[in-house]
């Protein structure tokens, strides 16, 4: 089996109390299913989790990851989370350029880019969400958008010998929450795509880089999904806050 990462992002919908007895209950099952060959779990909860989790799972090959950092130099950023504080907490990857932060926040392809910059100096794996609209989608500008998302980001590694780690999650807008998932010719063709552009732009160096597959992911979508060569793994979303369906997911054959 080719190496595959499993990230649950729980984004808002349990409390501190509430993600805590979620690892505390899951947290042998946890332990034991990353021990899955060519598998990496990275568990994704809100800020005032990640503490008590990276004690937790500190001494198992559980991943903790933020859901975002921000994009700004330490100094006077009210309610903000610097990288250098979630490599403190423990955390070695984090979500960033999620749809929700760009829809509901108004981030720009710019300020996601700058947040990918600290958290490469932090040594932190950014996990770089990027997909269209369901307008674009029908439209046919899917590679466009992906493109323009990617633009500051491939120009900061463009004369680069090597690059870090990178995770780039693919998530249609139009399928997050849906229960729509793209077709398999779709995603071939867009991964096919992105394995190209990065190729091109980034040389050698793109072999840094994981493709991962995000939007309305659970344990009956996840086969269409997995069976793709070029995807290298899953961001989920809700079916991650229920354990047996997120195990069903991982223990999926590939």
């Amino acid at each position: 089996m080719k190496p595959f990462v499993y990230v649950a992002n729980w984004k808002m919908n349990l409390s501190f109390t509430q993600e805590v007895a979620f690892a505390k209950q899951n947290q042998a099952d946890l332990i034991e299913l990353g021990k899955k060959p060519d598998t990496t779990i990275v568990l994704c909860p809100s800020y005032c989790s990640l503490a008590p989790l990276s004690e937790l799972f500190k001494n198992s090959s559980i991943a903790l990851g933020a859901q975002d950092c921000s994009a700004y130099k330490p100094g006077a950023h009210t309610g903000q989370i610097h990288a250098q504080t979630l490599a403190e907490l423990g955390c070695t990857f984090c979500i960033v350029g999620h749809s929700e932060k760009r829809t509901q926040c108004h981030e720009t392809n710019e300020q996601i880019a700058q947040k990918v910059a600290h958290l490469i100096v932090h040594n932190i794996t950014p996990i770089i969400c990027i997909g269209e609209t369901i307008k674009d989608h029908r439209a046919g500008k899917t590679v466009a958008i992906l493109e323009e998302q990617l633009a500051p980001i491939v120009a900061a590694f463009i004369h680069a010998e090597t690059i870090p780690p990178l995770c780039f999650a693919y998530e249609p807008i139009w399928a997050i929450g849906t229960g729509v998932i793209p077709t398999p010719e779709v995603l071939k063709t867009t991964y096919a795509w992105l394995r190209a552009h990065l190729q091109q732009k980034l040389g050698h160096a793109s072999q840094n880089t994981r493709l991962m597959y995000g939007g309305s992911v659970d344990e009956q979508t996840s086969a269409k999904i997995t069976m793709l060569a070029d995807i290298d793994g899953l961001l989920i979303g809700s079916a991650s806050l229920d354990f047996q369906k997120f195990k069903k997911i991982v223990e999926l054959q590939r």
